[in-house]
């Protein structure tokens, strides 16, 4: 394997190309690109050791590619992944450029105290994806996404080991597989909102500051903080297990599973609904609701008898909904 370092800033032309066969290659200076940098299957890693702007080609095939400093690929540039991993230690925009996620990953690290991350908006909406996207970053700080949309494909893991903010702000983000947050981990949006398609394992933050929506399609283990939006809406589909806190808010919570809370169950003046038709009764859990919606369907029940639940508020029972046991409840 041959390693070379390139120093000082360096143009590749249109129709020039760097090739990575073998070996590491280095770019100490800044890179301008009009041509292609590609790594082939089996080469080693490239790395911009400061900015890099692309309006040409950037191939990663099976190595990895880091961006210590600003990263920038235009409406002329295309980024493929490929089974690689890119690593952004600093900003990427990828607002208008093609990207091409492959079977890769996208990796946040570095310890800059602000991240901005720009997914692509150009042509189709396959540039807005990546496939699997992870975090170990080392220093505290705020990685902010901007874009209408952003998808991840594949599983989504913070993990890093200072306290980090990944903040959507407007945007509305979506993670296909599987979710892991560490308690260094905080996930929040304004306005956007949160979709999570698989089981979620998170002793970190999750919350919408306003009017956002959460989703969550498979299991919830909430070890940490979740806190709903103002007038946003959280939605359960599997069963949530909370050794952590819940943070009502005055938004609403619809639990299409079960509820098994040992934590601290924060009411505020939200709203809690038991929605859909299992096959099974399902327990609630001895906390304090604010207001409580009982809205199943079919021959299934909901029962008061494992627990001493107080409605603070309102207590709804919707058409055809059967509650049983209500001897330790009150309202």
């Amino acid at each position: 394997a041959f390693n070379l370092t390139v120093d000082g800033t360096k143009n590749v032309h249109a129709g020039g190309a760097v090739t990575l066969v073998s070996g590491n290659l280095t770019f100490t200076g800044a890179v301008s690109s009009t041509g292609s940098v590609t790594s082939t299957a089996g080469a080693g890693n490239i790395l911009f050791s400061n900015t890099f702007f692309n309006n040409g080609t950037l191939a990663l095939g099976s190595g990895t590619a880091t961006t210590t400093g600003n990263a920038t690929s235009t409406a002329g540039g295309t980024i493929n992944i490929g089974s690689g991993t890119l690593v952004v230690m600093g900003n990427l925009d990828l607002t208008a450029s093609t990207f091409n996620a492959g079977t890769g990953i996208v990796r946040f690290a570095g310890a800059a105290a602000t991240q901005d991350i720009r997914p692509s908006t150009h042509g189709t909406a396959s540039n807005t994806y990546f496939n699997n996207l992870e975090s170990i970053r080392t220093g505290a700080g705020t990685v902010t996404v901007t874009a209408v949309t952003s998808t991840v494909l594949g599983y989504f893991t913070a993990s890093s080991t200072a306290a980090t903010t990944y903040d959507f702000v407007t945007t509305n983000f979506s993670v296909g597989g599987s979710t892991s947050l560490n308690s260094n981990s905080t996930v929040t949006s304004t306005s956007g909102n949160l979709y999570f398609g698989s089981t979620v394992t998170s002793s970190g933050a999750i919350g919408i500051g306003t009017t956002g929506n959460l989703f969550f399609g498979g299991t919830l283990q909430n070890n940490g903080t979740l806190s709903l939006g103002t007038t946003g809406i959280a939605t359960t589909t599997g069963h949530v297990t909370s050794t952590g806190t819940f943070n009502g808010r005055s938004g609403t919570l619809v639990i299409l599973g079960g509820l098994v809370n040992s934590g601290t169950f924060n009411p505020h003046t939200g709203t809690v609904k038991y929605r859909g038709s299992l096959s099974a009764t399902r327990n609630l859990p001895a906390v304090l609701f604010y207001h409580l919606s009982i809205e199943t369907t079919g021959a299934e029940a909901v029962d008061f008898s494992s627990s001493s639940s107080t409605v603070l508020g309102n207590l709804t029972i919707a058409a055809g909904a059967q509650m049983v046991n209500m001897t330790g409840a009150s309202s």
